[in-house]
Order: C-alpha cells, then sequence, then structure tokens
C-alpha cells in the first residue's frame, strides 16, 4: 500500500499523531511532565533570585554598620555617655504610633536613667536616613555610650530586643 503524498516531490506526509489511547496517555503526559519541569526551573530561579537578593541586603546591611560602628552620626542629637536607642517615625506611620511609641515608653520606663530613648522624625534628618541606611519606618538605632550604632532595626523593634541590644552595646551593661 502506497503512502498518501504530501504534494511535493521528495518529501513525506507529515507524522499522523497517533490513534491508540495508551500512546495518546503517554504523550499527554509527557507534555505535563515537560510543563511542569519547566514551572519547577522557573521557581528554582526565583527562589534563587529571592535568596540572592536576601544575602545582599543582609552584606549591604553589615557593611554599613561595620562602617557605622566606628562614627558617631547622632553627636549633637544624643548626649554621649550612656547608651541609646534613637526611633525613627513619620507623622502618618500608624505603627510607629500605635506600637513603636509605646513600646519606647516600657523600654524607658524599665530603664530609668540607664539609657537615652529618643524619637526623630525621619522626614526632618533625610541626610541622617540616608547615611544609616533606614529604609522603613519604623526603625531604631541602638548606640553604645560613645554614640557609635551598634544595631539597626528596620520595622517594629518590641522592648525586650531592644533591651538586649543595648545590654549588648553597653560596656558597663543596662540594669
Amino acid at each position: 500500500m502506497d503512502r498518501p503524498s504530501c504534494g511535493v516531490a521528495g518529501m513525506e506526509p507529515f507524522a499522523r499523531p497517533p490513534r491508540h489511547p495508551a500512546a495518546i496517555r503517554r504523550r499527554i503526559a509527557a507534555e505535563r511532565t515537560l510543563e511542569m519541569l519547566e514551572r519547577l526551573a522557573i521557581l528554582a530561579f526565583l527562589l534563587a533570585a529571592a535568596l540572592l537578593a536576601w544575602a545582599g541586603l543582609r552584606l549591604w546591611r553589615a557593611a554599613r554598620l561595620r562602617r557605622l560602628a566606628s562614627e558617631s552620626p547622632f553627636a549633637g542629637l544624643v548626649p554621649p555617655g550612656r547608651p541609646a536607642v534613637v526611633a525613627f517615625s513619620t507623622p502618618t506611620c500608624a505603627e510607629c504610633h500605635s506600637r513603636q511609641l509605646p513600646a519606647l515608653a516600657r523600654l524607658t520606663a524599665a530603664l530609668g536613667d540607664g539609657a537615652v530613648v529618643t524619637t526623630l522624625s525621619a522626614l526632618d534628618h533625610p541626610e541622617l536616613v540616608d547615611r544609616i541606611g533606614i529604609l522603613t519606618v519604623p526603625a531604631t538605632v541602638v548606640l553604645d555610650e560613645r554614640g557609635h550604632v551598634r544595631q539597626v532595626n528596620l520595622g517594629f523593634a518590641d522592648e525586650r530586643r531592644l533591651a538586649a541590644q543595648l545590654q549588648s552595646a553597653s560596656s558597663t551593661g543596662v540594669e
């Protein structure tokens, strides 16, 4: 039996898809497997990109903190001699007013004169915000007795976290 011609000399006719149900199921399963592998490859790529971005941000923040550890960017704003927490806020920051300010008040009540706790407007100190690397408010900066930056917290930090950071920043310890 002759094969049907495609009408072009020397050309074979187009391959017909198999008509057997088992062959069709195998072909569909293979196509789905390839699609799933493509999706997994895309997901793996996106995950790797997110991890690289996260690691890059952490390295950038660590390098900035190391650089700030030898500087006193708050000179004139925070009195030296005691460890300090400087909180950055804006007038429209809801979390600053509903969570961070009450946490700072509890910290002040717990520490008394053991540390300085102050709040600055991020809008009034843009050069300081850029220098420290504050990307969001609320943000808190923990200083040692010499006014050197020891910790930068982007986002809400509760009083327990701030007290622990003050303790580690202070050479004498905050009671």
